[in-house]
C-alpha cells in the first residue's frame, strides 16, 4: 500500500500561511482551469468531429442522390424509347439532345446489341464498339447498372469532354506523389440499361453520364444542405471538383490530399477524420476523407468535407485568457481574505487529491495518511475504505470482463457452425435442390438433426451451468449399475474409435458396481470424459476404461494416451469456459463446460473427480462414486473381471 507524504518545508510562519492559502488555491485553480480546458478543447473537437461526419454522410447522400436522379432519367428515356417506337429513327437523336440539355447530361449514346453506337450528343462519330465498356457490358446482359466511372483521356475526347475535365495539379510541400502535371481522366457518374422491342427482345443500350470534373453544381448543392465550409471532390489524389477558394478567388482545383492522407484513404482504403491541410495555403481544417469507390468496387477518389481551424483556434485563446484572469482574481482575494485554519487542512487535502489522481490514472493502490482525529482525518479513512473497494470491484470486473468474453468468443463460434449447416442446408431444401433424389434428401435431413441434436447439447450445457451457479439442479437418485451404464456408453462410441484409428480397451467385473445416482446425470458425465478422449487422440492411440471397488467405493477411470494437457493448465481444467487452445479457431470443437459440469454432477453426488496428465502422453480421470448400499446382501458375481478390447 503506497502512502503519498509531502515533506515538511521549514519557514516562518507567515510564509508558510501564505504557501499554503496560495498553493491551496493556485494548485486546485491550476488543476481546474487545465482539466476545464481540456475538457472544453475535447468537447469542441468532438462537436467538430461530430459536424464533419454528419456532413460527409450528407454529402455522400447528395452524391448517391445524383446517381439515382441520373437512373431515373434514364429509366424515363427508355421508357420514351420503347413506347414511342423511336428505335432506329432520327427522331431518337433528338430526344437524346433534348433530354441531355434539360437534364444536365455530357454523355447519351444508343449502341446496338454488339456494342456498336448508333446515336450520340456532342460528337459525329459513330459506329465505334463500346462492347468493352464494363456499363455497356452489364446492360447487355440484361442488367441495368448505374454508379461511378473513370473514364480515360482518349474516351473523353470521343465525347468531346476532354478539355473540360483536364485539370492542372497544384503541387504543395506535403501532397501526395503525383507522377504528371495534369489529371487528364474524367469522373463520370454513369447509367447503362438495356433497350427492348415490342415482345421483349433487347435491341441495344442506352447510356448516359454526368461529368463530375469542374461540376461547381455539385459540390455546391453538398455544401448548401450540410451548412459546411469546404466540399470537394477527387480523382485519385486530385481534386476535380471544389468550393475552396484560391487568393486569386478562383476554385482551387488540382490540389492534391497530403501523404498521410493519401496513405490511409486512397492506399489504405479507410476513413480518415481529423485535422489535415488543405488548399493552395495549405491551411488546418478540421476533416473528413472517405474513399469513393466506382462501380467495380475500386477506390476511384475521395469525398472530402472540412472546416477550418482558426474559429476553433479563436475560440481556445479566448478561453484560455478568461480562466486565467478567474484563476489570478481569486488566488488575490483569497490571499487577502482567507483564514489560518487553512495552513493546517490544505496538507492532507493536497494528499488526498494527489491520491485521487493517481487513482484516475490508473493507480488504484495509492492511498492517503489517516492519522488526524478530526473531520479531514474521517474523510481520509472513508477516501481509502472506499478506494479498498474500488480497486476489488475493478480487479473483480476485469476478472468478469475476460470470462465473458471468451464465452462470447467460443459460444458464437459453437452455434455459428451447426446453425451455418442448418441454414446451408434449409435453403437447398426449400429451393428445391433435392426434389427427386430421396436418399441425398434423407441424409441432408440427417445432417439438420445432429446439428439440431449438437445445438441442443450446447444449451443444455449452458442451462445447467445456470442452474447449477443458482443451486437448482436437482439429483434424481435411484440404484444404478455402473457396469451396465460403461458398457452401453462403451458400446455407442466403439464405432466412432475403430473409424478414428482408435483402440478401445475395456476392463469390467461382474460386479454391477451399483451407486445411488442419477443415470440421465451420470450418462452426461461420461459421455463427456470419452468425448474428451476421442476429440484428443489420434489413430494408433489407446483408451482404456476400467470399474472397480475400492475402499467403499466404485472407481472407475478413463485413461487415453492422446494429446495430453501442459502442467500450468491443469489447475484450471474444472473452470467453466476454459479452453487448452489459445483461440476459438481451434480443432476441437466445444464450449469448455464438460469437465466443470462433470465434476459440478460428481460432487453433487457425495462423489468426486481427479486428473492426471502429461503433455504429449495422455490424460488419466479418475472418478469415485459412494457404493450403494443394499443392507448387507452379496454383490453378484464376487470380484472376478473380464476383458474386452475393440
Amino acid at each position: 500500500m503506497a502512502i503519498v507524504r509531502r515533506p515538511r518545508l521549514r519557514l516562518s510562519l507567515h510564509t508558510r500561511l501564505l504557501g499554503a492559502l496560495a498553493l491551496l488555491v493556485l494548485v486546485p485553480s491550476i488543476v481546474g482551469v487545465l482539466i476545464t480546458l481540456t475538457a472544453i478543447d475535447a468537447r469542441i473537437e468532438e462537436q467538430a468531429q461530430y459536424k464533419i461526419r454528419t456532413d460527409l454522410n450528407l454529402a455522400r447522400a447528395i452524391l448517391e442522390r445524383r446517381q439515382a436522379d441520373l437512373k431515373d432519367l434514364l429509366a424515363e428515356l427508355r421508357r420514351r424509347i420503347e413506347t414511342e417506337g423511336l428505335w432506329g429513327k432520327p427522331a431518337i437523336d433528338a430526344l437524346l439532345e433534348r433530354e441531355s440539355a434539360a437534364g444536365g447530361l455530357d454523355v447519351a449514346l444508343v449502341t446496338d446489341r454488339g456494342g456498336r453506337v448508333l446515336h450520340r450528343i456532342n460528337s459525329n462519330l459513330k459506329g465505334d464498339s463500346l462492347a468493352g465498356d464494363y456499363f455497356v457490358r452489364r446492360a447487355m446482359s440484361g442488367r441495368p447498372v448505374c454508379g461511378l466511372d473513370v473514364a480515360s483521356p482518349g474516351r473523353l475526347s470521343i465525347e468531346g469532354l476532354r478539355d473540360r475535365a483536364a485539370v492542372g495539379i497544384i503541387e504543395t510541400p506535403h501532397s501526395y506523389l503525383i507522377d504528371s502535371r495534369i489529371e487528364r481522366r474524367g469522373m463520370l457518374i454513369k447509367a447503362a440499361t438495356p433497350v427492348h422491342d415490342e415482345s421483349g427482345r433487347m435491341r441495344g443500350v442506352l447510356a448516359v453520364a454526368v461529368l463530375v470534373n469542374r461540376d461547381s453544381s455539385l459540390v455546391d448543392q453538398v455544401r448548401s444542405e450540410t451548412r459546411g465550409d469546404n466540399t470537394s471532390i477527387l480523382l485519385g489524389p486530385v481534386t476535380i471538383a471544389t468550393n475552396i477558394l484560391t487568393p486569386e478567388g478562383k476554385r482551387a482545383l488540382g490540389t492534391a490530399v497530403s501523404e498521410v492522407v493519401g496513405r490511409k484513404v486512397l492506399d489504405g482504403g479507410e476513413l480518415y477524420v481529423g485535422e489535415a491541410l488543405v488548399g493552395v495555403r495549405e491551411q488546418y481544417s478540421i476533416s473528413a476523407y472517405e474513399p469513393i469507390r466506382d462501380v467495380k468496387g475500386e477506390i476511384a477518389g475521395i469525398l472530402y468535407v472540412g472546416t477550418p481551424m482558426e474559429p476553433f483556434d479563436v475560440l481556445r485563446r479566448r478561453t484560455i485568457a478568461g480562466f486565467a484572469l478567474i484563476a489570478l482574481s481569486t488566488l488575490a482575494l483569497t490571499l487577502v481574505f482567507g483564514s489560518a485554519w487553512i495552513l493546517r487542512a490544505v496538507r492532507p487535502i493536497e494528499d488526498l487529491a494527489s491520491v485521487a489522481q493517481r487513482m484516475g490514472q490508473g493507480d488504484f493502490s495509492a492511498r492517503t495518511e489517516t492519522g488526524r482525529r478530526d473531520e479531514v482525518g474521517v474523510l481520509c479513512v472513508e477516501f481509502n475504505n472506499m478506494a479498498d473497494k474500488l480497486q476489488s470491484q475493478i480487479e473483480e470486473l476485469g476478472r468478469l470482463n475476460e470470462l465473458k468474453s471468451e464465452f462470447i468468443a467460443v459460444a458464437s463460434h459453437e452455434l455459428r457452425t451447426p446453425l451455418t449447416f442448418i441454414r446451408s442446408y434449409v435453403e437447398l431444401i426449400n429451393k428445391g435442390a433435392y426434389d427427386g433424389q430421396p436418399e441425398q434428401l434423407r441424409e441432408r435431413l440427417e445432417k439438420i438433426e445432429r446439428n439440431t441434436m449438437r445445438l441442443s447439447s450446447l444449451l443444455d450445457d449452458l442451462l445447467d451451468l445456470s442452474k447449477l451457479e443458482r443451486h437448482e439442479l436437482t439429483i434424481h437418485a435411484e440404484r444404478l449399475s455402473m457396469r451396465r451404464l460403461i458398457a452401453e456408453l462403451l458400446s455407442d462410441v466403439s464405432a466412432a474409435a475403430r473409424s478414428k484409428g482408435l483402440t478401445l480397451h475395456t476392463t469390467l467385473p461382474d460386479d454391477p458396481l451399483p451407486v445411488k445416482g442419477d443415470e440421465e446425470r451420470m450418462r452426461r458425465v461420461f459421455v463427456n470424459l470419452l468425448d474428451n478422449s476421442l476429440k484428443f487422440s489420434k489413430a494408433g492411440d489407446r483408451i482404456v476404461v476400467t470399474g472397480r471397488r475400492a475402499d467403499g467405493k466404485v472407481e472407475v477411470r478413463v485413461e487415453d494416451t492422446g494429446a495430453g494437457i501442459a502442467e500450468e493448465d491443469l489447475p484450471f481444467v474444472f473452470s467453466p469456459f476454459f479452453q487448452t487452445e489459445a483461440s476459438i479457431r481451434r480443432t476441437h470443437s466445444g464450449l469448455g463446460l464438460g469437465l466443470s459440469l462433470s465434476r459440478n454432477i460428481i460432487e453433487l453426488h457425495d462423489g468426486s473427480i481427479e486428473i492426471d496428465s502429461e503433455l504429449g502422453s495422455g490424460t488419466a480421470v479418475v472418478v469415485r462414486l459412494p457404493l450403494f448400499d443394499e443392507g448387507g446382501a452379496v454383490t453378484e458375481g464376487g470380484d472376478k473381471e473380464e476383458e474386452a478390447s475393440e
